[in-house]
């Protein structure tokens, strides 16, 4: 029996068509039919769905790609029996989903502790490497602590709001694809980082309003 006579078996026994093969692997329905006619061969670009548990067989001899620590698909050949790997999508990738997760839930957890720390226990001399360090805020302490004290109240309350809409779009994700968690993840971060960078303007406006430019109180 032939590689594609192969494929075909298995998909038929686990009740699948060629369009649903060719979805759960990422490719077209015409690939799968060159496949099965003997026209041709999974390659290496070919992508499918991990076996269960994220667990890897033999050496596969086509067909895989590596999206973390998952081993994406494979059709295994030993001698005298191939293996194609099949896999329900669903649920696969949830230690991907609860990584990613954790890793959108940094920056709203570093902006919460930096803004607590400096809110709390501002840097007690002005130095170019810890606390709020604009030109206005670093012209005396009485600018720095002001500068602190506002920047650090306003990061801790921006990283402490961020968490359930972070954990809320993620939610909409759970059992999703690894490029759709990916890309998810990657305008979550997006946003929080522009949070971050935009908290300097109102913390400069304060500094503006409360003291001149030569750092004496209005």
């Amino acid at each position: 029996m032939t590689l594609g006579e192969q494929i075909k078996e298995l998909r038929l026994q686990r009740g699948m068509s060629q369009e649903k093969l060719a979805e759960s692997m990422g490719v077209s329905r015409q690939a799968v039919t060159k496949w099965e006619s003997g026209q041709s061969a999974p390659s290496t670009g070919e992508r499918g769905l991990p076996p269960a548990g994220g667990k890897t067989g033999p050496r596969p001899c086509w067909g895989w790609a590596i999206w973390g620590a998952y081993k994406i698909f494979s059709v295994e050949v030993r001698p005298l029996k191939v293996t194609l790997t099949l896999q329900n999508r669903r649920g696969e990738f949830m230690g991907f989903w609860w990584f990613m997760l954790v890793c959108d839930l940094l920056i709203p957890a570093a902006m919460g502790i930096t803004g607590y720390r400096i809110w709390k226990h501002c840097p007690s001399k002005i130095n170019p490497t810890s606390g709020y360090r604009t030109r206005r805020s670093m012209q005396n302490m009485e600018t720095w602590k002001f500068a602190n004290t506002y920047c650090g109240q306003l990061w801790y309350k921006a990283g402490l709001i961020q968490v359930l809409p972070t954990i809320a779009v993620h939610v909409q994700y759970v059992n999703r694809e690894v490029n759709e968690i990916g890309i998810a993840s990657l305008v979550i971060v997006g946003v929080q980082l522009t949070v971050m960078l935009l908290s300097i303007i109102p913390v400069e406006k304060a500094l503006k309003k409360k003291f001149n430019k030569d750092g004496t109180v209005r």
